[in-house]
């Protein structure tokens, strides 16, 4: 069996079980002269297979504590903001979406976030 590709630069041959793949005046590419077993390939399907499971192991683990310190940092946020609603007087915190109208002065975003980089870091240190 023999196959050319539409311009002629390159020629791809099947003789009983070798494949040749060349090109005019180099070398072949690639060659195999024997098809693998099942006894070869079985392992290096378990040796893949056991590395995947590994992976997702330490994807479960990665995720796991991923949460663990989002909820956290939740609860070390929340604290914070409670803290600050108590020393304010507040009595709810309103997101700035459902506001149609207001003062600047009852903004206190910035509060907020100066008072967790002051608790918690402002996140540029490594942990």
């Amino acid at each position: 069996m023999g196959c050319a590709s539409g311009s002629g630069r390159c020629t791809c041959t099947l003789k009983s079980q070798q494949w040749c793949v060349s090109t005019p005046n180099l070398q072949p590419l690639f060659r195999t002269h024997h098809p693998l077993t099942i006894q070869q390939v079985q392992p290096k399907r378990d040796k893949l297979n056991q590395a995947q499971a590994e992976l997702e192991v330490t994807e479960a683990l990665l995720r796991d504590k991923e949460a663990a310190a989002r909820q956290k940092f939740v609860a070390a946020v929340t604290q914070i903001i409670g803290d600050y609603m108590v020393q304010r007087g507040a009595t709810a915190i309103v997101d700035k979406k459902a506001i149609i109208v207001s003062l600047l002065s009852i903004d206190i975003t910035m509060d907020i976030v100066a008072l967790i980089d002051q608790k918690l870091g402002d996140g540029t240190a490594k942990p």
